[in-house]
C-alpha cells in the first residue's frame, strides 16, 4: 500500500521553513562544493527537532483526549443522576 501525505509522521517543512537561509546555503554548497556532511547534519537536526516536537504534540493530544473522556464520563453520570 502506498503512503501519501496523510500518513506522514514527521513534517520536516516546519523546521526547514524556520531555517530557510541555512537550507538554501547548505543545499547550494552540496551542488557547488560537494559539501554533503553539513547538509546531512542539517537534515539530521531537522529530523531530531521535528521528532521531539511531534512527540510532545502527541503527548499533549493524548492528555487532552484522556481529560475530555474523563470530563464527559463524570458529567454524563451527573446528568443522568439529575434526571432521575
Amino acid at each position: 500500500m502506498a503512503m501519501d501525505e496523510r500518513d506522514a509522521c514527521l513534517y520536516l517543512s516546519r523546521y526547514i521553513i524556520a531555517h530557510l537561509t541555512d537550507y538554501y546555503s547548505l543545499l547550494l554548497a552540496v551542488s557547488r562544493d560537494n559539501a554533503w556532511e553539513p547538509w546531512l547534519l542539517y537534515m539530521l537536526r531537522a529530523v531530531e527537532e521535528t521528532a521531539t516536537w511531534t512527540t510532545a504534540e502527541i503527548g499533549a493530544i493524548r492528555r487532552l483526549a484522556a481529560d475530555t473522556t474523563a470530563y464527559i464520563s463524570i458529567n454524563s453520570r451527573r446528568s443522568t443522576s439529575e434526571n432521575w
